[in-house]
This record gives C-alpha cells, sequence and structure tokens, in this order.
C-alpha cells in the first residue's frame, strides 16, 4: 500500500501563505503550548450555531412545538446556549469571553433564525469527512475537514452545506472572497461524495460583537487603559454585572451582523478550480526537502504576531524549544 496524504483547507491556506509556518506546524508537528481565547471563543460560537441544527434534527416533524415559529426559535436558544455555556466551561474561557459568545448566540437567534430550516432535513451537524481526491504512484490523495452541517430539501431534494464564519469585518466582498476559497472547492467535492450531490454551500456570516470597554470595567480604568477621550454619558462608578455586560453586547448587534448567502457550483469556475487544487496538493505532497519551505514575511504580522515568530527569529530551535512550544510527535510518543 502506497502513502496517504491528508490534506484539509486550513492546511492549503497555511502552505500558501507561509511554507515555514506549514514545515513547523505540519511537518514537524511543533506546536505553541497557549492557544489564543480568540480561536476558543470562535469554537464556542460554532459550538452554540451546529446546536440550532441538532435542535431541529433531534426534533420530530409531528412535534407540536414546532408549529409555530416562536416554539422552534426557543427551542433552538435553549439547546445553543447551553452548548455555549458547556463549552466555555470545559475549556476554561474567560467570563468576558463566555458573555460575548452568549450575546452573539441570542442575537443571533432575535434576529436571524432561520426558520425554512424546518423545510429541510438534517443530513449531519459537525461531521467528519475523509473522501479521496486523486491517485499518483504511490502516494493517494485524501480531502478531510469537518461539515458545520449539510440539510436537504424536503421539496426539491436540493442538498446544501452550511458553513458558519465569524469576521470582524463583515462587508459586501466577503462572500466573493468566499467564492475563491479552498474550503468552497472542498465541501462541494467532499458532499457530493458523501450525499450523492451538492447544490451550493449556504454561508452564515456573523459580525462579532463591537464594544469598547471590557467585563469588570469602570469608565475611568477603561479611560486610564485606552488613554480614550470623554465618552459623553454618564460615566459608572461601578463595574457592569455579567448580565449587565451581556445586555450592552446585545445591544451592538443589528440585522446587519449577519448575513447569509447560498454560492452554487454555477458562480465559481469549477473546473479550473479542481485542476488548481490538484496542482496544489501535487506541490505540497514533495516534502523531503526543507529547503522548498521558505518563510513568506508579508504576512508575519498581518494578523497579529506569527505564533512561529520565535522559531523563525531564531529566539528557540526545533532542537531547543523553550516553554513556548511543544513537539506533538514527542508528546504523543512519551504518551
Amino acid at each position: 500500500m502506497g502513502r496517504l496524504f491528508k490534506i484539509s483547507a486550513s492546511q492549503i491556506d497555511m502552505f500558501l501563505s507561509c511554507r515555514k509556518k506549514y514545515y513547523y506546524s505540519k511537518i514537524l508537528n511543533i506546536q505553541p503550548v497557549e492557544r489564543p481565547e480568540a480561536l476558543d471563543f470562535g469554537s464556542a460560537v460554532h459550538r452554540g450555531l451546529a446546536s440550532i441544527l441538532r435542535s431541529i434534527a433531534n426534533t420530530d416533524d409531528g412535534d407540536r412545538e414546532f408549529e409555530h415559529a416562536i416554539d422552534a426559535r426557543e427551542i433552538a436558544r435553549e439547546y445553543a446556549l447551553q452548548a455555549v455555556r458547556e463549552y466555555c466551561e470545559e475549556y476554561a474561557l474567560s467570563d468576558e469571553s463566555q458573555c460575548k459568545a452568549i450575546a452573539l448566540i441570542d442575537s443571533y437567534i432575535d434576529l436571524y433564525f432561520l426558520e425554512d430550516l424546518q423545510n429541510f432535513d438534517v443530513l449531519c451537524v459537525e461531521a467528519y469527512f475523509d473522501v479521496p481526491f486523486a491517485k499518483s504512484d504511490d502516494i493517494e490523495s485524501h480531502l478531510h475537514g469537518y461539515f458545520d452541517g449539510v440539510i436537504k430539501n424536503r421539496h426539491d431534494g436540493k442538498i446544501y452545506v452550511i458553513e458558519h464564519k465569524t469576521t470582524g469585518m463583515l462587508n459586501d466582498s466577503f462572500i466573493d472572497r468566499a467564492k475563491i476559497d479552498w474550503q468552497l472547492m472542498i465541501y462541494i467535492l467532499a458532499c457530493t461524495t458523501v450525499y450523492g450531490r451538492c447544490d451550493g454551500v449556504i454561508y452564515d456570516v456573523i459580525s462579532k460583537p463591537k464594544h469598547s470597554m471590557s467585563l469588570g470595567e469602570t469608565d475611568e480604568e477603561f479611560e486610564e487603559r485606552k488613554a480614550a477621550s470623554k465618552t459623553g454619558r454618564i460615566k459608572r462608578k461601578e463595574a457592569e454585572t455579567k448580565e449587565q455586560f451581556i445586555s450592552r453586547m446585545q445591544a451592538s448587534f443589528s440585522e446587519k451582523s449577519f448575513t447569509r448567502d447560498t454560492i452554487t457550483i454555477e458562480t465559481v469556475e469549477y473546473g479550473f478550480r479542481i485542476a488548481e487544487l490538484a496542482w496544489v496538493l501535487n506541490d505540497m505532497k514533495e516534502i523531503d526537502n526543507p529547503i522548498r519551505y521558505y518563510k513568506c514575511t508579508g504576512n508575519c504580522l498581518k494578523f497579529g504576531s506569527c505564533p512561529y515568530m520565535d522559531l523563525c527569529c531564531g529566539k528557540v530551535t526545533v532542537d531547543n524549544l523553550g516553554d513556548k512550544f511543544i513537539n506533538a510527535d514527542k508528546v504523543n510518543e512519551e504518551d
């Protein structure tokens, strides 16, 4: 049996943005010890959104509670908020991140709950896929990842992948960028392989809450921390409670904080993109020469400091990782 080469959309993006980062993370399996809380916040939100789908999937068609949209909404809210709280507790998120996630999910359900989902069968929620893509010589390439959800229209049989996205900046170009995302092509391929067809990917895009003050801050503490000007309102002398903070976060949301769009195969250059994907995967499979994993310095500070900056700058080495990194392969061997 030849070598199995498994790749995901995030790995492709990492390889194309900076091969050196890909080399450290995916070839040597060196991982930062600390995980940014922003990633856990996004995961908590995704867990809540997935529970909305589960609330529909787990309710029988004849359940009287689903005769009215408001009942469906409240059932979804109960599922989702419980899932967010459990995730935050399991992964020890800060009180502020938990409050923000709760406010986001609560606002999403109030402002953007998709009642039409009751016309769909939920085929899967947060489901892992691993599908073959190509085979050459002694290497077989597979695409793998997770569906946030897959739904099937009960009336026309069309099948769609649902992909939840959280972003700090929601604008008109977001969906345009999604059309050329590798994730789109991989979802279409995987859904077609697993379910026999894919009529599109529904992007459910959510803007992260906009706020200035943190949980537990007074106005004076905020002004000292941010060196901000006067807020033009009566200053609080006492810190907010969690409930007050959640209410303030919810007040920052509007219908403009959410958008939903369906991208179909007809709207993308499907054949060309498949050929391009094959070319990229072929390039990624040649892993034997470390020299080919060069740095892309233009991305070192693009989204904040790259977590592998200390390795690239020589502050630590592959043989002496210090206390900021671990070699996951060696940890697994010891276990």
